[in-house]
């Protein structure tokens, strides 16, 4: 038998829809003879509920017949229809959609690991290019940038057509003010925490450790520590708490610009 094993990331509000989506799924297999999936989840150091399906298969033939709907009704074959067989008189826009044989490209960047296992960590369409042409996933280094430091809520990696990356950092309000409040800087505002240098330092410190973490090129050279919260109000993240990446790089152009002086 084989364990095929899917990990998937996603926001707590988003649990209850992947987690039906899965088991919706692992309906379908049974109908076509597969083991019952198993579904999972668990709260990961990124703050993001990780989602895990697992199932046993006789064989990768018999995944992929599965998955092809074979040996399902026709009820149940159209529930696993492929998403789409093209865009209408679009041949050029289909090719870049679908390769030979159907399969739809994702847009995800992932690796696989030793077991062989594969990691989604990016969107391909969130990639950049530096200067000295090699391609940074700035999505991927922001996750691991949080996961490592606790004060910050988000950071916007920048480097797109430039000789290196640096980063803005926005800082969680309710972390920073209890650090502070143990730090010595419990009278003062958020702005004069944000800019002060021992905030700058905690930073720092979290910056030197992810850098050890990333190759040469995707290192953070310079960033800034914004002094303000990104919010919905102010047009910084979507209504489910997502950056809005090309809005904040915007607003902060000038912060930006500075870094690379």
């Amino acid at each position: 038998m084989l364990m095929i094993r899917e990990i998937m990331y996603c926001k707590p509000g988003q649990v209850r829809s992947l987690v039906e989506k899965m088991i919706a799924m692992s309906k379908l297999g049974e109908k076509s003879g597969m083991p019952p999936m198993q579904v999972m989840t668990d709260f990961s150091a990124e703050r993001y509920w990780m989602c895990v399906a697992e199932m046993r298969v006789p064989s990768m033939q018999a995944f992929e017949d599965m998955m092809a709907g074979k040996g399902m009704s026709e009820t149940d074959g159209k529930e696993m229809e492929r998403i789409m067989t093209g865009y209408h008189d679009l041949p050029e826009a289909t090719a870049e959609a679908l390769d030979p044989d159907g399969w739809l490209f994702t847009g995800d960047i992932g690796s696989l690991d030793d077991e062989g296992f594969l990691r989604i960590t990016d969107r391909k369409k969130d990639l950049f290019k530096t200067s000295q042409g090699k391609y940074v996933a700035p999505s991927a280094i922001a996750a691991t940038f949080k996961a490592i430091c606790p004060y910050a809520s988000e950071m916007i990696v920048v480097g797109d057509a430039r000789p290196y990356c640096v980063a803005l950092v926005s800082l969680d309000g309710e972390a920073i003010t209890d650090w502070a409040r143990h730090n010595g800087l419990q009278d003062k505002s958020f702005i004069e925490i944000a800019r002060d240098d021992a905030t700058h330092r905690l930073i720092a410190g979290c910056v030197e450790t992810l850098n050890g973490q990333l190759n040469r090129w995707e290192q953070i050279k310079h960033f800034s520590v914004l002094d303000r919260e990104l919010s919905i109000a102010s047009g910084d993240l979507t209504p489910s708490l997502k950056a809005k990446r090309n809005v904040i790089v915007k607003n902060f152009a000038d912060v930006i610009e500075r870094l690379y002086e």
